[in-house]
């Protein structure tokens, strides 16, 4: 049996987390941190490459228009 004063005490300081906590832990700051910073770095990153390419896409579709308008005006005066 034990005697009621053992009952009443607390101990100062709580217990130092363990393995298993300090994962639930590490997993709970990936979420809150790491989960946003990979999106919004992943939403930066796909914009940059779909309007930088863009650019350059229609300055070379540009460049084709006018190859193949010469190319027809060349054929009409044949």
């Amino acid at each position: 049996m034990v005697p009621p004063l053992l009952d009443a005490f607390v101990p100062a300081f709580p217990g130092i987390p363990g393995g298993p906590e300090l994962l639930i832990i590490l997993l709970i700051m990936v979420v809150l941190f790491g989960l946003p910073l990979v999106l919004i770095v992943g939403a930066v990153f796909l914009g940059w490459n779909v309007l930088g390419s863009r650019g350059e896409r229609v300055e070379e579709l540009e460049s084709r228009v006018e190859e193949l308008e010469r190319e027809l005006e060349r054929e009409r005066q044949d």
